[in-house]
């Protein structure tokens, strides 16, 4: 018999569990990153945040190139397998002004 994991109802509770767990250690995180390079004053807040835009980035070309959907693990799943999205040219021009959006709140939290 398969491990099956946790039922949906579980599940959620669990991301939220551990959505707020994450936010916690992100903003711990952003704090001392931002402290390490002299404060939020010392004109590197931009730069910490392209950073961590470039990891993450760099972390999600890897999740689609071993095809592995590692999301479901915090809800006690199992692991799907997961293609790569299919793209054209005009659905990322399309994107441009969300992802210019979010990288904006991105460093505005940092």
């Amino acid at each position: 018999m398969a491990f099956k994991g946790a039922p949906d109802s579980v599940a959620l509770l669990l991301f939220f569990v551990f959505w707020y767990a994450g936010n916690m250690k992100y903003n711990e995180y952003n704090t001392a990153a931002l402290n390490a390079v002299g404060g939020k004053t010392s004109g590197l807040t931009m730069t910490v945040a392209t950073m961590q835009l470039g990891v993450c980035a760099v972390y999600a070309v890897i999740m689609w190139a071993v095809k592995i959907n590692p999301a479901k693990i915090f809800g006690l799943q199992m692991p799907e397998k997961q293609d790569v999205p299919k793209t054209t040219q005009s659905d990322l021009i399309k994107s441009i002004p969300l992802a210019f959006c979010a990288a904006g709140a991105h460093a505005a939290t940092v």
